[in-house]
């Protein structure tokens, strides 16, 4: 199971210890965890609560235990290695060879003025207070954020994607540049349905069934990443038929992650990496054993 974050080391702990409670008098044993999932190849800063449950005449595997001794090619997981090779289209334009390139129309001028007044590769609607005229450009809301002196996240709205980092967090909100930081690197418009589907994990030829653009976003960040669930499925294998899967057949064809981006690392840790942050032993022996978290908040 996929979920928040929060479900492992935050407000909703108290449904996991519920269900694992629940899964241990059936007869599962439980490892819960909370992963950035750039560590296993996604080319986006997503960090998500898995949980496997399995039965106890199956030994558990896990993800981490899944990808020990191999790291990835750092270039593997940016945006320019996800999106860098699409072609040029304009906002409210289609790619003629593609259905799902393409992004919303821009309808109010001031809105195409400020896009193209941000500094490419990350640069967001903070960076216009430092350019002639920019402050021309901020609405009356980021105007008042600024005097106030409250920045929080709210650079990230109406902020460029940097070509050579993941990409932040895809949310189901993704629909709009007010929303967070899903403006192309270079051109002034929103990223394509087709983008965010690869920075979150879809294949290359993947179709959206909707009724409306917005809806395909929302399908995007609302998805498990596909590239994950690949490897969901292998480790289930795994699990099933107690043989280790080779990781590279692991990877979904189609994605932005290749087998040659997988190398050995120097080292096997003894411990996981600090991307892959457990919950708990991933066995829970006794039955009403609670799950203790405090030593893995972050």
């Amino acid at each position: 199971m996929e979920n928040a974050r929060e479900l492992v080391g935050g407000n909703f702990r108290g449904h996991l210890d519920a269900l694992a409670l629940r899964l241990d008098r059936l007869g599962y044993d439980v490892d819960a965890s909370v992963h950035m999932l750039s560590s296993v190849g996604l080319p986006q800063r997503r960090e998500r609560s898995l949980v496997v449950a399995v039965r106890r005449d199956h030994e558990m595997h896990t993800l981490a235990e899944l990808w020990e001794g191999t790291t990835i090619a750092p270039e593997a997981i940016t945006v320019r290695r996800a999106i860098g090779h699409l072609p040029h289209v304009e906002a409210g334009e289609t790619a003629p060879d593609d259905p799902m390139h393409l992004s919303p129309s821009i309808g109010r001028e001031s809105t195409r003025r400020r896009l193209h007044a941000l500094p490419h590769d990350g640069g967001s609607w903070l960076d216009l207070r430092s350019t002639p005229g920019g402050d021309d450009h901020l609405t009356p809301a980021m105007q008042r954020l600024v005097a106030a002196g409250r920045l929080g996240s709210h650079p990230d709205v109406y902020g460029r994607l940097w070509w050579d980092r993941p990409a932040p967090t895809v949310k189901r909100e993704c629909a709009h540049f007010g929303n967070g930081r899903y403006t192309h690197p270079e051109q002034d418009r929103l990223c394509t349905v087709r983008e965010l589907a690869l920075l979150n994990g879809f294949p290359d030829d993947y179709v959206f069934r909707a009724r409306s653009l917005s809806n395909m976003y929302r399908h995007i960040g609302d998805a498990v990443p596909p590239l994950v669930s690949a490897q969901l499925a292998a480790l289930c294998t795994w699990i099933i038929s107690g043989v280790r899967p080779d990781l590279r057949d692991a990877i979904l064809p189609g994605t932005s992650l290749r087998p040659e981006d997988l190398r050995s690392a120097d080292l096997v840790p003894t411990q996981p990496s600090s991307d892959f942050i457990d919950a708990h032993p991933s066995r829970l022996v006794a039955a009403g054993v609670s799950l203790d978290l405090e030593d893995h908040q972050r």
